[in-house]
């Protein structure tokens, strides 16, 4: 994800634990946006009514309802990944939830400029924050899963790691450390 425009599969992953089941407001997980507008955005969230929602350069990658995801999700650890493969100029996004596949959709190149950047934990600037902890952040330069697979409980920092956010805290608390190659990250 450098600038330009993004033909690179990738995979973005994390482990989440929400505390509030979404009412009212959108509960961002990340947002990648460049310019500002449609071509330039993608972003996970739980949805305020609907349920897990990745949102790739104007299309809606796709819902998964809440009971798609197991009703109420609250207090517990989930993984979710979306994987990215490309084939030429257009892709396959793939959301998965705690390792099972759950969507897909055929998405086009995400342009890319100087002025993109990554927001971890909310969207839209702090207007949708999330609600609840996370943990283990990556972004791999590869599609690392094309199947149902079994969650991953610690990452490591590969050669496909761009970057690796360990939230190591106590409950409550904000500490980060980070590996990989974050000057690579745009």
């Amino acid at each position: 994800m450098h600038a330009g425009s993004q033909t690179t599969d990738f995979t973005i992953e994390a482990w989440l634990y929400p505390t509030v089941q979404q009412t009212g407001i959108n509960r961002g997980v990340f947002e990648h946006i460049g310019s500002g507008d449609y071509n330039t955005r993608m972003f996970m969230h739980l949805h305020n009514s609907s349920g897990l929602r990745v949102y790739y350069k104007g299309i809606t990658v796709g819902y998964v309802t809440w009971n798609d995801l197991g009703g109420t999700i609250t207090n517990a650890w989930h993984h979710v990944a979306f994987v990215l493969k490309y084939t030429g100029s257009t892709g396959i996004g793939s959301l998965y939830w705690n390792g099972e596949l759950k969507n897909s959709a055929t998405v086009g190149i995400l342009a890319q400029n100087s002025s993109s950047y990554l927001r971890i934990g909310s969207l839209i600037g702090s207007n949708q924050p999330w609600g609840g902890n996370m943990d283990m952040f990556r972004v791999s330069k590869v599609a690392r899963y094309t199947g149902n697979f079994t969650p991953p409980t610690s990452m490591t920092n590969d050669e496909d790691t761009m970057l690796l956010l360990q939230f190591e805290g106590a409950d409550g608390a904000t500490s980060i450390s980070s590996s990989g190659y974050l000057d690579d990250y745009q």
